[in-house]
Order: C-alpha cells, then structure tokens, then sequence
C-alpha cells in the first residue's frame, strides 16, 4: 500500500511540473536552420558587484568656506574599507559600481564657534551627480568643546551615479571666524 501512495504522490508531483509548464507555440520554432541573433542575445552580460560598502575618514581641522574647491570635501585621510571600489579618498566621490538602494552615513564633528550677533549654522549636502540631494544641519555650539551629529539617508542610485558631500558653511561677517570641521567619516553600503 505504501508503494501505491509513494508511486500515486510521485505521478501527481510530475503531473503538476508539467502543467506549470507554458503551452509550445509554433512561432517559437526556429525552422530556417540559422543561429538565433536576436540584439539582446549579443549584448555582453555585465557583471554584478556581489557587494558594495565603504567608510572614509576625513580629519580636520579644515576650514569650510564657501565656494572654494567646488565646495566638495575631497582629500578623505583615511579608507576603512572600500568593497566594489566605488570610493575615491582623493576627489571625495563615490561612484556606484552597480545600481540599487543604497544607505548612506555620515557623522560630522565641528569646534564649537560662534558670532558677535547670531549663531552661524553648518549643514552638509549629500549630492546626487552634482545636485543637491539632501541636507543635514549640524548643531551650533557656543565655548569649549565640540558639537557632533550623526545623519543616515537613503538613495536609490543608477550604475555610475556619483555622490559627494558638500558643505553648507556660513561663517561670521567679514573677518569674522569661519567653520572648522574637526572629523568626517562618511560610510555607505548597497542595500539591494
């Protein structure tokens, strides 16, 4: 009896793959002998970066003013890690080696500073290929000591998109005190 339910259970199971399987359409049929050369059959296939994660390490002071070296951090001190190679410690770029969600991270330390008259607001933008994606403002501080801020987003990236940091510094009147940022660590890693 348990041969027969082992054999019925396996005729069903076959049964079932092949009624899951589309119906044969004669248009299908290559019958001109000739290779099929359809154009998306000879595009090459990319290759996927399996994975995409990097950390870089900017440490100051650098003095932020507006306008100057394109108004991109660039010159990141040191890389923790750069899977996928997207990260260019130098220009400051990231440059997705493959499309997906991506998370971005990035904590800011700043010298607490501030004016005679009103308090000078410090923000960064994450840049999206040159435009403004989002910004983040940082706290202001007055005295000793240093002010930090810790900023995640999210962003949906196409291969060779590029994404950079810029600052947003506001400093005092003319020969007033400019914004020095301390430490930047800006990380990153492919969601899906």
């Amino acid at each position: 009896m348990k041969k027969y339910l082992l054999l019925l259970g396996c005729v069903f199971l076959v049964a079932n793959v092949f009624a899951q399987q589309p119906p044969f359409n004669q248009k299908d049929l290559n019958t001109s002998g000739k290779k099929d050369i359809r154009p998306e059959k000879l595009k090459p296939i990319e290759p996927v970066v399996a994975k995409v994660a990097f950390s870089a390490l900017l440490i100051g002071p650098r003095e932020l003013i507006l306008g100057v070296d394109g108004n991109i951090l660039r010159r990141f001190t040191r890389m923790e890690f750069n899977e996928g190679n997207g990260f260019d410690a130098v220009s400051g770029v990231f440059t997705a080696p493959s499309a997906g969600f991506y998370c971005l991270v990035l904590n800011a330390d700043m010298p607490n500073y501030g004016c005679v008259q009103d308090p000078v607001p410090l923000g960064m933008y994450v840049m999206k290929n040159n435009l403004r994606h989002q910004l983040f403002h940082l706290p202001v501080g007055y005295g000793s000591g240093s002010s930090s801020a810790g900023f995640v987003t999210f962003i949906q990236l196409n291969k060779s998109d590029k994404v950079s940091l810029s600052p947003l510094p506001l400093g005092c009147s003319p020969g007033g005190q400019q914004p020095v940022v301390s430490q930047v660590i800006f990380s990153g890693y492919k969601i899906m």
